[in-house]
């Protein structure tokens, strides 16, 4: 079947054929991604990224990097042993391809090419021309989260900034110094969702620290003094890296069709020729510093992204019916 890009992807790769149908419901397996006929979300989702792939000549390189991956990398058992996901090493490379085509489709970006060279010799996964005409370098990192386990009773997750953190500061290492924007996103599912906006965050913390409140105590008027970000830990590691334009997170999702989520967060402490303007991010949630002051501006474009990335993309098969 020519419209299943995912059978003509992955056949006869040693760990896409090891995949069977797991022999009960709810067990976690890379086989519902990478085989399953039912247009969920997360299968629509990895087949506009392969269509990608293909509309950009970039079918047999991609190719190249899914057969990088083992049986064992899709195995329950390693991914029970490691805590993640069974599919993330599916995703870890589809995300490049998820995140070109929300720039090009989504946002308006124009697309230039693949793996540029950054600060050599080390090269990045994209550049675009932004809609505001900057000459952009972007790198995709995918972020490995715990498996999902169903639970009970009350829960608490620590913040994972530090982490996310540690992952921005192996991206800054590639970013180039020569004139180009840069934009360093990063993908996941839990760990970037910003369900409180984009300054509650954990990438938001790990760029300019935990969010505090401080106020007045001893006083018969206790009041607020201060609420906003920390600013303790500063950005990626406790320096402004200058060179970091704007990081963004996109938050992979969604119910009967893909909501993938986008937002950004502008560096104002970067080189001028590194950032970019809030502009190239249409109306996505973004953080924008003016005069040294930080604004939350744009909505929850979501359901709106999937429409435009599908009209482009997935023209055929049962996800072109899925709005």
């Amino acid at each position: 079947d020519s419209s299943n890009y995912r059978a003509r992807m992955f056949a006869k790769l040693p760990w896409y054929e090891s995949l069977m149908r797991p022999a009960a419901p709810g067990i976690t397996s890379a086989w519902y991604v990478a085989k399953d006929a039912a247009p969920e979300w997360s299968v629509c989702l990895l087949e506009a990224a392969l269509r990608y792939a293909e509309a950009k000549d970039l079918w047999n390189l991609f190719r190249q990097r899914f057969e990088g991956i083992s049986v064992g990398d899709v195995s329950l058992a390693r991914a029970n042993a490691e805590n993640r996901e069974a599919d993330f090493t599916i995703w870890e490379i589809a995300t490049e391809l998820v995140v070109a085509a929300y720039l090009e489709y989504s946002l308006g970006w124009t697309f230039q090419s693949y793996e540029p060279l950054g600060n050599a010799p080390r090269r990045g996964d994209w550049e675009f021309i932004s809609p505001s005409g900057r000459r952009t370098f972007v790198e995709v990192k995918t972020i490995c989260e715990a498996q999902w386990r169903p639970i009970s009773g009350a829960s608490f997750r620590p913040s994972q900034a530090a982490r996310i953190s540690s992952l921005l500061a192996r991206a800054y290492r590639q970013l180039p110094a020569d004139g180009r924007s840069t934009l360093v996103v990063v993908v996941g599912t839990d760990l970037v969702r910003i369900p409180f906006g984009v300054i509650h965050g954990d990438l938001f913390a790990s760029l300019f620290g935990q969010f505090v409140v401080e106020f007045n105590v001893m006083t018969a008027e206790p009041e607020i003094t201060y609420a906003g970000p920390s600013f303790r830990e500063m950005l990626v590691g406790h320096t402004k890296r200058r060179r970091l334009g704007a990081v963004a997170g996109l938050v992979l999702r969604g119910l009967s069709s893909p909501a993938p989520l986008f937002y950004s967060i502008h560096n104002p402490f970067a080189h001028a020729h590194a950032r970019l303007d809030g502009s190239d991010f249409g109306d996505c949630p973004q953080f924008v510093w003016t005069e040294g002051t930080g604004t939350e501006t744009g909505r929850n474009n979501a359901d709106d992204a999937w429409q435009r990335v599908r009209s482009a993309l997935v023209t055929s098969g049962p996800c072109a019916q899925i709005a």
